[in-house]
């Protein structure tokens, strides 16, 4: 026999092991670092959202400011919002 026989290497067939070996990036840290992205982008978003009511509320006199803001305004939040779910995938 051959001293091939007595190695320690991994069988071929442990799914993990092969995709880590043919990816050598860690896949848990990657999804750990997408999660963070997504978090931050849905901060982002719900501040972006907050500061969007805090200007209606001191900026806007009658109804029609009021929704004008927040036509301009509030949708941009809610696509950051959209982006950080998006990125949680």
């Amino acid at each position: 026999m051959s001293t091939s026989h007595y190695s320690s290497r991994p069988a071929q067939t442990d799914k993990i092991l092969s995709a880590w070996l043919t990816n050598p990036h860690n896949p848990a840290n990657e999804l750990k670092k997408r999660r963070l992205y997504a978090a931050i982008w849905m901060l982002a978003g719900g501040i972006l959202l907050m500061l969007d009511a805090v200007a209606v509320r001191f900026f806007a006199t009658d109804a029609v400011e009021v929704l004008v803001l927040a036509a301009l305004t509030a949708p941009t939040g809610l696509f950051v919002i959209l982006a950080g779910l998006e990125a949680r995938k």
